[in-house]
């Protein structure tokens, strides 16, 4: 593993690379160099080896320069020289570039191309690449896993005790909810009722202002005592009105 910092400030200082390309044609090219100098670096045994990658990867931009000046790419193979993680690929990339006669956006599209090149395998660093060790493949249980709270155990309902019925209790039930008797209808006396007085009668009587109606309004049991009386006064004042006729006459 080597450090890649040097060798990316070396490329970026140098401008001998440009040529004459812009920063919209030549910006693309050196990060892709950057990005392939550090991804090369963790895998590198040591700077000298970062060094010389670092020259061949000097060398793609180079070339993909002049290709870019010259609006054409003889051998697309010369630029394969940074070790691609898919040559194929990369290659069919390079191949299908299409020049004009504006070099920074021919830069730009080779540029694209070699992105191609670039996995993302290459960018990950050893400490996450490397495998994971048994500890700490292993998640180690919580304080909360440790002590899990009990499980709650449902009680069981209990049965409830029946309330014996006394039988002192059962009347008492019973009269509570007997409907209540209508009071008794206390008998009318024939005479209160008809309003005859108790003395002799009057040998000339005097009609009653108000004589009972013999049809009163019906109005259940008392309604037709009324009634019934009614008749009876009427049947007794025909009969006395007869007999003061005859005692006149």
């Amino acid at each position: 593993m080597a450090d890649a910092k040097p060798a990316v400030e070396r490329l970026s200082e140098d401008e001998s690379l440009r040529g004459d390309l812009s920063d919209i044609g030549f910006g693309p090219l050196l990060d892709w160099a950057v990005a392939a100098v550090e991804a090369y670096a963790p895998k590198a045994a040591d700077a000298d080896a970062l060094d010389v990658y670092t020259s061949r990867v000097r060398g793609v931009v180079q070339a993909a320069v002049q290709a870019a000046q010259d609006s054409k790419l003889d051998d697309p193979a010369t630029l394969l020289d940074f070790e691609p993680a898919d040559k194929e690929k990369t290659l069919a990339a390079l191949k299908a570039v299409t020049f004009s006669d504006d070099p920074d956006e021919n830069g730009s599209q080779l540029a694209a191309a070699l992105q191609t090149g670039l996995s993302s395998t290459n960018s990950v660093s050893p400490e996450a690449a490397s495998p994971a060790s048994p500890e700490t493949t292993t998640p180690l249980p919580t304080p909360t896993q440790e002590a899990a709270p009990p499980v709650p155990v449902t009680q069981e309902a209990q049965p409830q005790p029946q309330t014996q019925v006394t039988p002192t209790q059962e009347a008492a039930s019973s009269s509570e909810t007997a409907p209540t008797a209508p009071a008794a209808v206390e008998p009318v006396k024939k005479n209160e009722q008809a309003g005859v007085s108790a003395s002799p009668p009057n040998p000339n009587p005097e009609p009653p202002a108000n004589p009972v109606p013999t049809n009163p309004r019906p109005g259940g049991l008392l309604g037709d005592l009324r009634s019934r009386m009614g008749q009876a006064y009427n049947s007794a004042w025909g009969v006395f009105k007869g007999l003061s006729r005859r005692r006149s006459g």
